[in-house]
């Protein structure tokens, strides 16, 4: 069974929380942060997927990341940002399940909403793509 989760970026506060709940009927989900759950609504988030990836440590890979690869131990880290595009997993223009799977030389560095200056200044890097349209 694929594990489904979620981080969700609160776009007033500008912060990111974990989410533990969501309730399609009210248009609401569950965030939480030092042991406190509150309820909020869909349109005040930005909600970023789990991808089902991970990097070297085993940190999950979710959309909105920032994470550094280095395709081979003798060629220069590529950093970018993680998204979706036309229904898959993307990293910068690469297919990230392509260049994550079983490589160690895949880390997460940050995300696009709290850390945007991580980012390469890439076109496809933009941290306004990320966000709900």
């Amino acid at each position: 069974m694929n594990d489904i989760s979620f981080r969700a970026w609160h776009n007033e506060r500008e912060w990111m929380y974990e989410v533990t709940s969501i309730n399609l009927k009210t248009g609401t989900l569950t965030i939480e942060y030092d042991e406190i759950s509150e309820r909020v609504p869909m349109k005040d988030v930005t909600l970023l997927p789990f991808t089902g990836l991970s990097d070297k440590v085993g940190r999950r890979i979710y959309v909105g990341d920032i994470v550094e690869c280095v395709f081979e131990p003798w060629e220069t880290a590529y950093t970018s940002r993680v998204h979706i595009s036309n229904g898959s997993v993307m990293f910068g223009p690469f297919l990230a399940k392509r260049v994550f799977n079983n490589n160690q030389f895949v880390d997460v560095i940050g995300n696009a909403f709290e850390h945007p200056e991580r980012l390469n200044k890439n076109k496809d890097d933009e941290v306004d793509t990320c966000q709900k349209s």
